[in-house]
């Protein structure tokens, strides 16, 4: 992953975006937890509040977004937090959730939830189009990686249009483990019509889709973006709404431009 960042040159707010959740998050952090490793969890907790007193204030917001996310997802994740989070993260936390965290005994969520194979798509409106790009889990479940196949409709498709299209698409994506997963952003991007990432972001509403491999349910979720300084924008999705079965089109294209029409962005 460190590997692939470098050689694509990504833009320093895509490199931080990628590489913070994806290696510090999910597998420093997450390994140091599982082994009640206390020095690299120092260390993780230390190079927090580098992160958050960085002078560099797109750096500061993405390492807010990913790690105060992070830091209470789990009940192993939160003890360590509770005993050795700095002042800063510590503030965060606070504004994020509350105070109640730092004496909260248990019910942050299971350490290692089992996985699930699922089917996931995330879909824009940008300019006058849908654009979509599947998601896979990677192997290792550290995180879910933009993948192939991508797809295009003009912003009037019309609910049936819609639904029989996203039906196709879900019922030729595989799910689960993929040991030869490429994380593929840039070639979304060049597909998006060669735009950059920030501006695709910041100007695109955005849902996100997934389906179970057993069944033909779906969940939809709205995707609310909050812009942060220049260059960062978190996500908060909507509770999902449940589409029973993806193959009746229209029915399912409603769902979806509904859900397009509830997101957001500032």
């Amino acid at each position: 992953m460190v590997w692939e960042v470098r050689v694509q040159n990504h833009p320093p707010a895509v490199t931080a975006d990628l590489l913070i959740p994806e290696v510090f998050v999910d597998h420093i952090f997450t390994d140091a937890v599982k082994a009640g490793d206390r020095a690299v969890l120092a260390d993780c907790f230390e190079l927090a509040e580098l992160g958050l007193g960085s002078s560099d204030e797109v750096l500061r917001e993405i390492v807010d977004q990913h790690v105060g996310w992070a830091a209470l997802s789990s009940d192993g994740r939160a003890r360590a937090t509770q005993e050795l989070a700095g002042p800063l993260l510590r503030t965060s936390l606070d504004r994020r959730v509350g105070t109640s965290w730092r004496q909260q005994v248990g019910g942050f969520g299971p350490d290692e939830p089992e996985p699930e194979a699922v089917v996931m798509m995330a879909g824009y409106l940008f300019r006058g189009e849908f654009l979509w790009h599947s998601g896979r889990y990677l192997a290792d479940r550290s995180g879910i990686a933009t993948t192939e196949p991508f797809a295009r409709m003009p912003s009037e498709a019309g609910a049936y249009e819609m639904g029989v299209a996203l039906a196709k698409a879900l019922s030729s994506y595989s799910t689960g483990y993929d040991d030869e997963l490429r994380h593929e952003p840039e070639r979304f991007l060049a597909f998006a019509g060669g735009i950059d990432w920030t501006t695709f972001y910041r100007e695109s509403l955005e849902i996100a889709l997934e389906g179970g491999p057993d069944s033909y349910e779906a969940l939809l979720y709205t995707i609310h973006k909050s812009s942060y300084g220049t260059s960062h924008i978190s996500h908060s999705p909507e509770e999902p709404v449940l589409v029973p079965d993806w193959r009746d089109a229209a029915a399912f294209g409603t769902s979806i431009l509904a859900a397009f029409g509830r997101a957001t962005t500032d």
